[in-house]
């Protein structure tokens, strides 16, 4: 298997086909995503190649990183694995987020969003939602 390429900052009119003919001048493109907006169906601006080798993938990386394509420069590396929701639950757990940075005095609030988890609100202890601090 080879490895996975994260390559953001690519214009909104790249295709899968320029993308390949890019990276191919490494070695063999065994696949290419371009991450697109649900709602509108437009590119996001950034995508995924995955390249045959490891050699061949760390010679894309290392030539096309902060490279101009399509009048955008390239921001080229390699993929970090994808994280699942259990790994989310568990980082928004422990995150910095949980203390005030300046004192210590917060207060956790948690409002429901439109999601099925629940977000966290930090206020100072006796703010009120409409008084300031």
């Amino acid at each position: 298997m080879g490895k996975k390429i994260y390559v953001g900052n690519l214009s909104f009119k790249a295709s899968q086909e320029d993308i390949g003919k890019l990276f191919s001048r490494f070695g063999e493109v065994v696949s290419i995503s371009i991450i697109m907006e649900p709602k509108t169906g437009r590119s996001r601006g950034f995508g995924f190649v995955e390249m045959a080798t490891n050699d061949a993938a760390c010679r894309a990386i290392r030539a096309l990183s902060s490279s101009l394509f399509m009048e955008r420069t390239l921001a080229v590396s390699e993929a970090r694995p994808a994280r699942n929701e259990a790994d989310n639950a568990t980082e928004a757990k422990g995150s910095a987020h949980d203390t005030d940075v300046h004192d210590g005095s917060t207060e956790h609030v948690s409002e429901q969003s439109p999601k099925k988890e629940p977000f966290r609100l930090l206020r100072k202890k006796g703010a009120t939602k409409q008084g300031g601090e």
